[in-house]
């Protein structure tokens, strides 16, 4: 059994018995994206102060946009405010992919030459 197997089932009993702490310490320290995106919605379903608290951080520190996303919905279910910052975060970041990875007119020009584009 790997460890993310390992830790799901362990996300289930920590739910099961409303054991917060034990959530949030995952949620803070597993190296697992998935394991913290888990730890996260569970949080979500059980609720609290705390669990708030902890869901906030993850909002804005942790370093996978999926763990992010899974904490903002936590969050909804929390609270019953709609969040979205994480998903502009996402939409932000790919439409700067996308203007990064077109080419400029300079680089069209260099690859395709003067093209005669004008219709005849």
């Amino acid at each position: 059994m790997g460890e993310a197997e390992f830790y799901k089932r362990d996300l289930k009993r920590m739910e099961q018995q409303k054991d917060v702490k034990g959530l949030i310490d995952t949620l803070n320290h597993a190296s697992n994206w998935e394991i913290r995106a888990l730890a996260a919605e569970a949080l979500g379903r059980i609720g609290g102060g705390k669990a708030e608290e902890a869901l906030r951080k993850a909002q804005n520190d942790d370093k996978d946009l999926l763990v992010r996303i899974r904490a903002e919905e936590a969050l909804e279910k929390i609270t019953g405010i709609k969040g979205e910052s994480a998903k502009q975060t996402i939409e932000t970041d790919w439409r700067a992919l996308l203007k990064s990875s077109a080419p400029s007119k300079t680089n069209r020009k260099s690859v395709y030459g003067n093209i005669d584009t004008s219709i005849k």
